[in-house]
Formats: C-alpha cells, sequence, structure tokens
C-alpha cells in the first residue's frame, strides 16, 4: 500500500468501515466462501498438519480460523478472544509501521482499524451467521457446501474428547 492509499483511507473514518464491513461482506460471495470451503476440506482431508495464511496473517486468517472455531462448536466469546490475539502477535511489526507513517505526517490513529483487530469485526460475522444463515449447521451445508463427512472429520480431528 503506498503512503498515498494509506492517507486516503485514514479520512473520514472510511477505515473503520472498510475494516469493520470487510469480513461479514465475504459471507456473502460465493467466490470468497468457495476458498473457504476448499481450506476446510483440505484441513479435513489432510493427513498431517495443515498451516493457513494470509498476506498479514490477521483478516482473512482470521475469518478462516472463525469459520473453523465455529464449526467446531467453540463458544463465541472465545472465536472474538482468538480474533483479537492478532494484535499480540503483531505489536512490534504494528509499531514500527505507525512510526514510520507518523514521521510521513500521517494520523496513525485514524489507520489503526487497518492494522489491528476489534471484536466489532468478526462479532458481526457470527452474528449473520446465527441469525441470517440459521446457526453453524445450516450455515456450513448451504453456504459452505459441506456435508456431514467433512464436519465430522473435521471434529474427530481437531477436537478432544472430555
Amino acid at each position: 500500500m503506498t503512503l498515498q492509499s494509506w492517507s486516503r483511507c485514514s479520512g473520514g473514518g472510511e477505515a473503520v468501515r472498510i475494516s469493520d464491513t470487510g469480513a461479514v461482506d465475504q459471507l456473502s460471495k460465493p467466490d470468497g466462501m468457495a476458498g473457504y470451503s476448499q481450506a476446510l476440506r483440505t484441513i479435513a482431508d489432510s493427513e498431517s498438519a495443515v498451516a493457513y495464511h494470509c498476506t498479514a496473517g490477521k483478516d482473512r486468517t482470521g475469518l478462516m480460523t472463525a469459520l473453523l472455531l465455529g464449526i467446531l462448536g467453540v463458544p463465541d466469546k472465545t472465536i472474538v478472544d482468538d480474533f483479537v490475539l492478532s494484535n499480540t502477535y503483531n505489536k512490534a511489526k504494528n509499531e514500527q509501521t505507525y512510526t514510520f507513517l507518523s514521521s510521513k505526517g500521517i494520523d496513525v490513529d485514524l489507520l489503526k482499524p487497518l492494522m489491528e483487530q476489534r471484536p466489532s469485526q468478526i462479532q458481526p460475522v457470527l452474528d449473520k451467521i446465527r441469525d441470517q444463515f440459521g446457526g453453524w449447521e445450516k450455515f456450513s451445508q448451504d453456504v459452505l457446501k459441506l456435508d456431514a463427512d467433512t464436519i465430522a472429520k473435521l471434529r474427530s480431528k481437531l477436537l478432544t474428547k472430555q
């Protein structure tokens, strides 16, 4: 992203709008959901560990992890807490970026929504899956096109019995 792009994003709360609607908007994009579906199938079918990531490792990776945790039956609070952990792991890198941008006259407080994760970015996703799509099972079947066998494989592979 260029300095001009950073400056454009910082005006008028645009960064907050972009970050707060990005993940929830993806739920309505069939091509995007197909990618998440394929990743979930890969995890279910893999005989070994699977690593997944995106450029910054927080937005698409965060949504992927939220989808996986939701399918596994993890409570919303835990999903939200996990989502914002990126802030802890990216703190040093973000501070370097803030220092650089500030030295160029850019108000970093206006850009932090693009750099950091907030509950307001993922909670609407969880709400929409429950309220609009009818919950995780229905969302998994209707939107992600995962069959019961794939969901069972994910649960068997990733959950422990207590």
